[in-house]
């Protein structure tokens, strides 16, 4: 397992893997939903996870895959994370999609009701298209989330396990 200050000082990509690993391995048990961790976890530490779980669903499936699965649940908590980061764009765009396509200040954690309102509003609406689209092409969008939250990282080193 490598220790922080083993790797604080390589490339972003380095930073935001191996603290997700420390993380994992050190805070988390492998059979425990996140539900179940979070508590367990510093602010910093649940910004990462949320961030690595926003990242794999994006790049994956889009948006729309991150919102129609049970990461959508914790949209507002990734919304939260993306402006502790400082990921202005990323967060001013799901906040759009929340007014925009879920007609409402926060996207719901009831995964029915967001996907009823997703696949009704796929026929309807061009808004939704255009947002999900946006969100998508961000350029560089999980090399820019891993530089800001690896940036994150290095100036609050207290908020992670060392």
């Amino acid at each position: 397992m490598p220790y922080f200050s083993d790797y604080i000082k390589e490339d972003d990509h380095v930073v935001f893997i191996k603290t997700r690993e420390n993380i994992f391995q050190l805070r988390t048990k492998h059979d425990e939903s996140y539900s179940e961790y979070k508590a367990k976890l510093s602010q910093g530490e649940r910004a990462v996870l949320l961030i690595s779980v926003l990242i794999w669903e994006v790049v994956n499936g889009g948006l729309k895959q991150f919102l129609e699965n049970s990461s959508g649940d914790r949209s507002e908590e990734t919304r939260w994370a993306l402006k502790a980061i400082g990921a202005d764009t990323e967060q001013q765009l799901l906040t759009r999609i929340a007014r925009e396509v879920f007609e409402n200040d926060e996207i719901s954690t009831d995964r029915k009701l967001r996907c009823d309102k997703l696949w009704d509003e796929e026929e309807n609406s061009a808004t939704q298209g255009l947002l999900l689209t946006q969100f998508n092409e961000v350029v560089g969008f999980g090399e820019r989330l891993e530089g800001l939250m690896a940036a994150y990282i290095r100036r609050n080193p207290d908020e992670f396990t060392l």
